[in-house]
């Protein structure tokens, strides 16, 4: 990346995966996501099945960690930047696991905790009937 708000004028992100596809299985496996940049880390994976089908169904896991939020908005001229800057603890790191089944309709998000702007935060969901017209959803957010 190059530009203004950034430091130095530019930027380095580097991207990685595995990627395996089946079609004769319908499945999808995107494995050992490593990006890296602007002081940023994060690591997943991600698995797919029924891709071949209208509600396909999914799971994974994403973590990211940083050093610095406010270069992250700035980087993509988002304005917030500004304001996090003043922030003293720009330090955060989120960690969340999903499970979605579109065909039951069922949406489970069984970790969502992480770290940010000073604050803790920490979260589930559970949805049902997603794809329908009228979904149910249930969860809990705490922060301190």
């Amino acid at each position: 990346m190059r530009g203004r708000h950034l430091p130095d004028g530019q930027a380095t992100i580097t991207l990685g995966a595995g990627i395996d596809i089946n079609l004769a299985d319908a499945t999808a496996t995107v494995s050992g996501i490593e990006l890296a940049g602007l002081g940023t880390t994060a690591a997943g994976e991600f698995k797919a099945s029924r891709i071949d089908e209208a509600r396909p169904s999914a799971a994974g896991t994403l973590t990211v960690k940083g050093n610095d939020l406010a270069q992250i908005f700035s980087a993509f001229k988002l304005p917030v930047g500004k304001q996090v800057a003043a922030v003293a603890d720009r330090a955060f790191n989120i960690d969340v696991a999903f499970d979605a089944d579109m065909d039951s309709g069922e949406v489970v998000v069984s970790q969502f905790d992480g770290r940010l702007l000073g604050a803790t935060v920490s979260g589930r969901f559970n949805a049902s009937k997603a794809n329908t017209d009228v979904p149910v959803a249930t969860g809990t957010l705490t922060a301190n």
